[in-house]
């Protein structure tokens, strides 16, 4: 019997100011995936882990601008077997 991958787990968020930011929406939104990507490396211990274990081409960076904090919200999603999951949520997950 097969298990099926996990749903997409949160592995990383943060809000990000948006005057360091593109001038359109569009790359905006790409420059603060970016950013994200950088913060998430320097400051996580989960970084290297996830792109090592995560399913192959799963983890991705969803980025809005939230008006009512004027920030824009990164998350950073990834999916996961469901023995890297366990191990995941021990290792990592805060409670």
């Amino acid at each position: 019997m097969k298990i099926c991958p996990s749903k997409p787990i949160t592995v990383f968020r943060t809000s990000l100011h948006p005057s360091l930011y593109g001038f359109t929406k569009k790359r905006a939104l790409e420059d603060a995936k970016s950013e994200a990507n950088i913060l998430w490396h320097q400051f996580s211990t989960n970084y290297k882990w996830v792109w090592e274990n995560a399913i192959k081409d799963t983890v991705t960076f969803h980025a809005h601008f939230d008006i009512a904090s004027l920030e824009y919200r990164v998350a950073v999603t990834a999916k996961f077997e469901p023995e890297d999951l366990t191990y995941y949520l021990m290792a990592f997950e805060v409670a």
